[in-house]
């Protein structure tokens, strides 16, 4: 019969492995008989003789193996660890940017000689194992594309291409425009805490801020090139006039037909007076059907997530550079002045990757070549490949 033992997940404290330390020795050094007499694995007898010592200096029933293991810098550990708890006991939000930050100011502040610290994943890693520090995630469902969705996104592509085909439209006169909603409180539910707590508090803004929201309106081209640039009737007006019209002089296309605008169903965009501002400019309004935007909205595609994530590390970008307003609660003026700047500051970061939003066109199928040969690019959510390539031959049938 083999003596090898079924491998399964145990911790062993400081006490049993040199108990096995010394069975080993008083054997005559015999691994296989230490092994069956303990019932443990033959390696794991072998990596203990070999640790001996290091096992030795372990606290008095320790489970030490990454959880145990003493911190080079204790004082620092110990203090970042107790702001922590600190913050939490307030009911603060804690994220990984506040301990690589904190954690650099008491390395200064407590072993200024050491030069080479780094707040590396393994650091971060070896002290939320030594603290038992977790944090705390939601999961989400997959969402798949409902059949009585095919017929919309048929007839979508179909009225997109008769409108380009009538004229002839440059990727710089395709564009998408969709309202965004960002909260002034940009909060994702997450914080580090205690291992082990079943409910998990945090402290929320004041007056109703954490339900405050703002609505941005970004709009994005398939020549992927960014334009200088809560939505109602005067204020759709208004943008048409002041900044939509500015697309046909910067740059200025003598040989376009005009422009595309895709879109969705929102009431302030159907309205007569805003279609009649947009024939002015020689736009062609194309609508993407109720509960399509998800699918073909380049916008809602590829665009918006991490438009707000950039926000969001704009904000904690903020907060790491001015950690002493960590614990500052913001009145609502202040959060949108400073949300002002983080939209500004994300949308500059988003349109340095021109390759995103032209392949979010593309893969919507907004911008693909008249003539078929990029249908090979367009994948709608939902819909395998095979099924969108039949999606796009009905659409040519339909025109």
């Amino acid at each position: 019969m083999s003596d090898k033992v079924k491998a399964s997940r145990r911790a062993f404290d400081r006490e049993f492995k040199l108990q096995v330390v010394k069975e080993y020795h008083e054997s005559g050094k015999d691994i296989a008989k230490t092994a069956r007499k303990f019932e443990i694995d033959r390696k794991q007898v072998r990596a203990w003789v070999k640790k001996e010592e290091q096992i030795r200096q372990q606290k008095y029933k320790s489970k030490a193996h990454g959880r145990g293991c003493n911190s080079k810098y204790p004082l620092m550990d110990d203090k970042l660890y107790s702001e922590f708890l600190q913050l939490r006991k307030d009911g603060r939000k804690v994220k990984r940017w506040w301990f690589n930050t904190r954690a650099k100011q008491l390395m200064a502040d407590l072993y200024p000689d050491v030069k080479d610290f780094k707040h590396s994943d393994q650091w971060f890693k070896g002290f939320r194992n030594r603290k038992s520090v977790s944090l705390r995630k939601r999961t989400h469902a997959a969402r798949h594309a409902p059949p009585s969705l095919r017929g919309a996104l048929s007839k979508f592509h179909a009225k997109l291409f008769r409108v380009r085909r009538c004229g002839k439209f440059e990727l710089s006169d395709i564009a998408n425009m969709d309202q965004t909603p960002l909260p002034f409180v940009l909060d994702d539910g997450k914080t580090y805490n205690d291992k082990g707590e079943k409910e998990i508090w945090c402290a929320t803004a004041p007056s109703g801020l954490d339900k405050c929201q703002c609505t941005v309106q970004l709009t994005i081209f398939a020549d992927g090139k960014p334009r200088k640039a809560w939505c109602d009737e005067a204020i759709m007006k208004a943008w048409i006039d002041r900044e939509w019209s500015n697309t046909f002089t910067n740059p200025h296309n003598p040989c376009s037909s005009g422009k595309i605008l895709v879109a969705d169903v929102h009431t302030a965009q159907q309205t007569e007076a805003v279609k009649t501002a947009l024939r002015k400019y020689k736009t062609k309004l194309v609508n993407v059907p109720p509960g399509c935007t998800s699918r073909v909205q380049p916008l809602d595609v590829s665009v918006n997530k991490p438009f707000k994530e950039e926000v969001k590390r704009q904000h904690e970008k903020h907060m790491s550079d001015n950690l002493q307003l960590y614990t500052v609660i913001h009145s609502a003026w202040q959060r949108r002045v400073l949300l002002t700047k983080w939209v500004a500051e994300a949308w500059k970061e988003i349109n340095r990757n021109k390759k995103t939003v032209i392949g979010s066109f593309k893969k919507c199928g907004v911008s693909l070549t008249l003539d078929g040969k990029e249908n090979d690019e367009i994948n709608i959510e939902g819909y395998p490949t095979m099924k969108c390539r039949k999606l796009m031959k009905s659409t040519v049938l339909q025109m």
